[in-house]
């Protein structure tokens, strides 16, 4: 994913393709952990042509995902947005999308799997929870690498839309700065978290900063660090943003597989 954003000119193009790729291996892990157990291993089945209608529920599950930004204001700008709207139908993806994907790839098919669900309602809950746990914990990663690196309060200053603007109202002035400290100072940290509120987390600023062409000015922190180190900062946080999520997605891909193995009496013993 690190190495799609840097693609000139195929920056957003790739990324949707292994979006695609990474959904349909969902789907796969769902439906092997089902029918096989914990260690998801057994003879590979052929291809049936209920195989294509999944491929293609799959595509609708991509654009789904993809939704909450195209409804917020300007959302696909080359920073994207997350808000208002977008954000709401954002929390209802969360919740649609797996199970669609269970009941889609899952080996019991709908009315079965709905009829899991409704028995182990708290099983399913956790199940849709890791998610967005995975988000968290991708932001305050973000946030960790750059502040480790005394990054992050320049990473607000360029990449974040509108961010001097925000800073002056949080106080801070940049006129003769030349020092960012590991530990931001109440004033960024206010303006971050005005930024996040406007729809602007660091686990979807950064790593889209890497599609896009580096313009920013002239700034002391650069002219010590380099440009190249500087892209190479937020290439291993989009790196680390990538692991979490998509670790996530796999726990959540064999959690849901484990939940329709409960009420699947074709599953293989293990």
């Amino acid at each position: 994913m690190t190495g799609a954003l840097l693609l000139n000119g195929w920056g957003r193009v790739v990324p949707a393709l292994l979006l695609v790729g990474v959904a349909i291996g969902y789907g796969v892990l769902i439906r092997r952990v089902g029918l096989w157990g914990p260690t998801g291993v057994g003879p590979r089945p052929a291809l049936h042509r209920w195989d294509i209608a999944r491929v293609l529920v799959t595509l609708g599950m991509c654009v789904l995902v993809v939704a909450p930004w195209l409804v917020s204001q300007r959302g696909l700008s080359p920073t994207p947005r997350l808000h208002g709207a977008g954000a709401a139908l954002g929390a209802a993806v969360a919740i649609v999308v797996p199970l669609a994907m269970l009941m889609t790839w899952g080996p019991l098919g709908p009315t079965r799997t709905l009829r899991v669900v409704r028995r182990h309602l708290v099983a399913t809950i956790f199940c849709l929870m890791i998610v967005p746990i995975a988000l968290v914990i991708a932001e305050v990663a973000a946030i960790g690498v750059s502040s480790y690196f005394g990054m992050f309060s320049f990473l607000l200053i360029d990449l974040f839309p509108n961010s001097r603007a925000v800073l002056a109202q949080h106080g801070v002035s940049l006129a003769g700065r030349y020092y960012y400290p590991v530990i931001p100072e109440p004033g960024f940290l206010g303006a971050y978290a005005s930024l996040v509120a406007r729809g602007y987390p660091c686990w979807t600023t950064i790593p889209a900063s890497l599609a896009k062409p580096y313009t920013a000015e002239v700034a002391p922190v650069i002219l010590e660090c380099g440009e190249t180190l500087y892209m190479l900062l937020r290439m291993l946080i989009t790196a680390v943003v990538s692991f979490v999520l998509l670790t996530s997605l796999a726990i959540q891909a064999r959690w849901l597989g484990l939940l329709a193995r409960l009420d699947c009496p074709e599953a293989l013993s293990v």
